[in-house]
């Protein structure tokens, strides 16, 4: 009966948890540049963000899985050649990649642990070709868009779930180039996608297809030829007649954003010049009905933008984001978590000595757009070798569990232990140790059952790890 009531009162900790909105930022230091395509929610409550990884040994693409505090389950450089754009999670648990090496079009499907099951290549037309947005259909089969060379053309693919094309489908604009960007599907079954087109002027374009890839309708709207530009970063619908379209504005005087609603024939029903931003990168529909978007602002330093907006364009929140102060910050994705909050997927300079070098930098914030300080974890199969935290045995435990650490050199470091709110409820090692491997003890028996953590700080590393109490 006392098991039972422990493993009950557990779950109902579990519960109450998970009903909470997580918010916090994290830096991933890396010893190599890192490029960030663009992060998710995972069925398990988790995270995985999609990065390339730029140099010699440790190269290519990598997948970082999270919990949903945060902290690093795995990392894992599943291919060492392709450059990542973007990642979905399949109704099957799949991971789908989609990317670019040499000239080709690159689908990678991975299970959920990042195993490769497949790897495909493409080419349209014979000309390089080069994948940017994918998305999983709720039948299994996957869509891609993306542009060819010589001449610069729109695309878009339809495939099953093993990565044989079903219909490929080309369009053109008024203009000279053709850039696709992103796309969504509508209830009744249509596929829009917007990007840019470039010519003697730079404008959004959108298109409209069937589910067997007939394109109905492609237009270009925006420029009026006197030195203003604009395109299309994201298209989210918001019923079966409209869609909301932002992307870059910018003029002689200013580089902004647009905020644009359309309706189902592509005629443009406002377009809004959101202040105060210089670039709109990503946006997400949201469940109250409202759409955030992820962008940039230049100030001192360049800052991550948070916008939440109506759909008539009324802005309700912003908020801007900068992970120490001084470094650049660039946003790529936003993405509407469990808890109605969002994921925020970038990267930062922060941490490394030149404006060159690249870290993922990650914001959780609440439905408001609101996240506390940033902390910086460093990715741990990249650490200096002997810099360890080990995972404590025996977990879960009762009473007392061991805890070891090994130092590759002589360091100032704290190993303190925290609960799921984040409050510090005690310091197990604080002060100047000497190279070699530690064990501590850790007594739980003040402490109820539920979820704890533990940290190993070195300098500006931590690495942090979780444990769990059953009485």
């Amino acid at each position: 009966m006392k098991i039972f009531l422990n493993i009950f009162f557990l779950l109902i900790i579990v519960v109450s948890v998970e009903a909470q909105p997580l918010t916090w930022q994290r830096v991933y230091s890396s010893p190599l540049p890192e490029s960030v395509g663009n992060g998710i929610q995972t069925f398990d409550g988790g995270y995985v963000v999609l990065a390339t990884r730029f140099g010699s040994v440790g190269a290519g693409l990598l997948l970082l899985k999270l919990d949903r505090f945060g902290n690093e389950e795995w990392s894992k450089i599943v291919d060492s050649t392709v450059i990542g754009f973007r990642i979905r999670q399949c109704d099957d648990s799949s991971l789908i990649i989609s990317g670019n090496l040499a000239g080709n079009g690159v689908l990678i499907k991975t299970n959920k642990t990042g195993d490769i099951i497949w790897r495909k290549f493409f080419h349209i037309n014979n000309q390089y070709t080069l994948f940017r947005s994918v998305r999983c259909l709720s039948n299994g089969n996957l869509v891609i868009c993306g542009s060819t060379s010589f001449p610069r053309i729109g695309f878009l693919i339809m495939m099953n779930s093993s990565g044989d094309s079903i219909w490929q489908s080309t369009f053109t604009s008024s203009e000279w180039e053709t850039y696709p960007e992103d796309f969504c599907k509508s209830d009744d079954n249509f596929i829009y996608l917007t990007g840019s087109t470039e010519g003697s002027r730079i404008k959004t374009i959108i298109a409209k297809f069937s589910l067997n890839g007939d394109l109905i309708w492609s237009k270009d709207f925006g420029s009026n030829g006197e030195g203003d530009k604009q395109g299309g970063a994201a298209i989210v619908p918001i019923s079966n007649q409209e869609l909301l379209i932002t992307g870059l504005y910018s003029d002689f005087y200013s580089t902004e954003a647009h905020f644009t609603k359309i309706d189902s024939s592509g005629n443009v029903i406002f377009q809004n010049v959101l202040p105060q931003t210089n670039s709109s990168r990503s946006m997400v529909g949201t469940t109250k009905g409202n759409f955030a978007i992820a962008g940039g602002l230049g100030t001192s330093s360049d800052d991550i933008l948070f916008i939440l907006i109506n759909e008539n364009g009324d802005i309700l929140n912003r908020k801007l984001f900068n992970s120490s102060g001084i470094e650049s910050d660039y946003s790529s994705s936003i993405f509407e978590t469990s808890d109605n909050g969002f994921l925020i997927t970038g990267y930062t300079t922060y941490l490394q000595s030149t404006q060159i070098d690249q870290n993922i930098y990650l914001i959780k914030t609440d439905s408001l757009g609101n996240a506390p300080t940033v902390n910086t974890n460093i990715i741990e199969n990249q650490l200096p070798a002997g810099f360890k935290l080990y995972q404590n045995y025996p977990n879960p435990f009762n009473s007392s569990t061991i805890i070891n650490f090994e130092l590759n050199k002589s360091s100032l470091i704290k190993l303190e232990v925290y609960d799921i709110t984040g409050k510090i409820i005690n310091i197990l090692a604080n002060g100047f140790f000497t190279e070699g491997k530690y064990s501590v003890s850790f007594s739980s028996n003040k402490l109820s059952s539920g979820i704890y953590y533990y940290k190993l700080i070195n300098n500006n590393l931590s690495i942090t790890k979780k444990m769990m109490i059953i009485r």
